[in-house]
C-alpha cells in the first residue's frame, strides 16, 4: 500500500486539476469575453450566468497545490522558486477577479471599469496558468533536488504560445456555458463567439502539439509507442469542442 502512495497522491492532483480547468475555466472565459460585449445591460447578464458557483471553484486549485506540499514536497519545493513570478501574478489577478467581481453590484458609475478589472483578472489567470504547464514542458533546471535556473526561465516563446492555448481553452468554455445557461442576446453572443474562439482555439493547440514534439523528448517517446491511442484521443477531444 506504501508503494501505491505516491501513484493515488499523483491521481488526486490530476483528478483536482481537471475539476478546477471545467469549474473554474468557464467563469475565467466568460470574464475574458466581458471585454467584447459594449452592452452593460447583456454583461450583467453574463456575469449573472457564473455569480452560484464562481467564487468556489478556486478551492480546487489550492486542494492540488495542499495536495502536491503533503505528496511531493521536493518537487514543490524546486517549483515554487521556479515559477514565483507567474504564481504572484496569477494570486494578484485572482484576488483583483474577487474585488472587481464584488465591486462592480455596489456602482453604476464605474461599472464599466470594474468589468474591465474582472476580464484583464481573467485573462491574466489564463495566460499565466498555461505559460505555467508550458514552463513545465519546456523542463525545470535542477540540481541535487533544487531550483537552480534563473527566474524567468519560465518565460519562453513555447509558454507563451501556450498561454494563449489556455486563453482560447477557457474563452471556449465560457462561451459554451453563455450558451446553455443564456436567453436571446446573450445565447446569441455566446453562439457567435464560439465560431470563431473554437477555431483559434484548434488551431493553436495543434501548433502547441507540434512544438512540444519537437522541444520535449519524452513527448516525441510517447507519441512514437502510442500513435494510435494518442490520435485518437486527440480526434475525440477536437470533435467535442467543434460547436
Amino acid at each position: 500500500m506504501i508503494m501505491d502512495l505516491p501513484v493515488l497522491s499523483a491521481s488526486f492532483m490530476a483528478g483536482a486539476l481537471c475539476i478546477y480547468v471545467l469549474l473554474d475555466g468557464f467563469d475565467l472565459g466568460v470574464g475574458a469575453l466581458l471585454l467584447l460585449e459594449p452592452d452593460e445591460r447583456h454583461r450583467d447578464r453574463m456575469v449573472d450566468a457564473i455569480v452560484p458557483t464562481w467564487d468556489g471553484n478556486e478551492t480546487w486549485l489550492i486542494m492540488a497545490a495542499v495536495a502536491m506540499l503533503a505528496a511531493f514536497p521536493t518537487a514543490y519545493g524546486v517549483l515554487l522558486p521556479a515559477f514565483y513570478v507567474p504564481l504572484i501574478v496569477m494570486l494578484l489577478s485572482l484576488g483583483l477577479r474577487g474585488v472587481s467581481f464584488e465591486f462592480r453590484y455596489q456602482t453604476t458609475k464605474f461599472r464599466a471599469r470594474w468589468d474591465a478589472v474582472f476580464a484583464v483578472g481573467s485573462i491574466l489567470v489564463a495566460i499565466i496558468q498555461g505559460a505555467f504547464v508550458g514552463g513545465l514542458i519546456v523542463g525545470v533546471a535542477v540540481d541535487k533536488g533544487a531550483f537552480v535556473g534563473g527566474t524567468f526561465d519560465w518565460l519562453t516563446p513555447f509558454s507563451i504560445l501556450f498561454g494563449f492555448v489556455s486563453l482560447t481553452g477557457y474563452a471556449v468554455l465560457g462561451a459554451g456555458w453563455l450558451r446553455l445557461k443564456g436567453e436571446g442576446n446573450t445565447k446569441l453572443f455566446a453562439e457567435k463567439s464560439l465560431l470563431w474562439v473554437t477555431p483559434a482555439f484548434l488551431l493553436l493547440s495543434s501548433v502547441t502539439c507540434v512544438v512540444a514534439y519537437h522541444i520535449q523528448p519524452q513527448i516525441n517517446e510517447a507519441w512514437n509507442h502510442h500513435v494510435v491511442y494518442l490520435i485518437t484521443l486527440g480526434t475525440v477531444f477536437f470533435w467535442r469542442d467543434w460547436p
